[in-house]
């Protein structure tokens, strides 16, 4: 379990998956990437191809609100994965932790790169949901468990350290 990949949202599961992954990264040698998929925005001004819907062009000078937001949205990605790159480099010195954007789907975007990489695990943060919302809807993180072709460890609370194994 070397090469290991947390996909983040930014929520604080997904911190605490972060955290399991430097310490499982620091005793086994590995590392770690950090994933964060971007889905597109479903608006009535872009086709399912991502061009102007109407056959419309706007001049180059015009950008289009989407465009904007999107623009904007992987600013605040970039920001966000770069405070968690520091973050490990203060807790896992020696562990090399990379970051990917994927524009996609979560489940989608984690499958992308573990064939990609060949990633050992997954580790992912774990949020609770009503009876309801498992039925009608599951999560991201079911739908990983049920599909990734690795190991996957969903991390609900912060690991505590321990001192098995030293």
């Amino acid at each position: 379990m070397k090469n290991i990949l947390v996909p983040t949202d930014f929520s604080t599961e997904a911190h605490y998956a972060f955290q399991a992954a430097l310490q499982l990264a620091k005793r086994m040698g590995g590392r770690v990437t950090l994933l964060h998929a971007v889905e597109l925005p479903e608006t009535a001004n872009f086709s399912t191809y991502g061009g102007p819907v109407g056959g419309t062009e706007l001049p180059n000078s015009t950008r289009m609100p989407d465009e904007v937001f999107m623009m904007e949205l992987l600013k605040a990605t970039r920001r966000r994965m770069e405070a968690l790159l520091a973050e490990a480099a203060q807790q896992a010195p020696g562990v090399l932790v990379n970051d990917t954007v994927e524009v996609g789907r979560v489940n989608s975007a984690i499958q992308t790169v573990v064939e990609r990489q060949h990633n050992d695990l997954v580790v992912m943060g774990a949020q609770g949901h009503s009876a309801a919302e498992h039925f009608f809807l599951g999560s991201n993180t079911e739908r990983v468990i049920r599909t990734a072709p690795c190991p996957v460890l969903a991390v609900k609370q912060p690991m505590g350290i321990s001192t098995c194994g030293r």
